[in-house]
């Protein structure tokens, strides 16, 4: 079966997130939290063909070059909770872990980050 066909969409699911530049936050104060951004990641979103599924899901940060070692990353400065999933409490996602979320399923699946 074909891989997963991943796509994230601005909540309201009008805007595709990685064809807009992906989240642009702006410049967050030290000590300051960020607005929220609420995200639908879909798998194969308007797809016709079936494509393999996306079970017990891990979230994690990479820099803008894909790496590992920035401060934003190793600091885990970003935070998420799944809104799909009833949390109710951020976690910090990056650094040297990655965060599991055994019961995420990503079909449509509403997440909150913040910085």
């Amino acid at each position: 079966m074909a891989e997963p066909l991943i796509s994230w969409y601005s909540q309201d699911n009008t805007l595709d997130l990685a064809a807009n530049g992906g989240w642009k936050i702006g410049t967050i104060n030290a000590g300051d939290t960020s607005p929220h951004l609420g995200v639908l990641l879909w798998n194969n979103r308007g797809g016709t063909s079936a494509v393999s599924g996306m079970n017990d899901c891990t979230l994690t940060t990479v820099d803008t070059q894909g790496g590992s070692n920035s401060p934003v990353v190793t600091g885990k400065w970003v935070s998420t909770k799944v809104v799909s999933m009833s949390e109710v409490n951020f976690t910090a996602i990056g650094g040297n872990q990655s965060t599991k979320k055994s019961r995420l399923v990503v079909r449509r699946t509403v997440l909150l980050l913040e910085l």
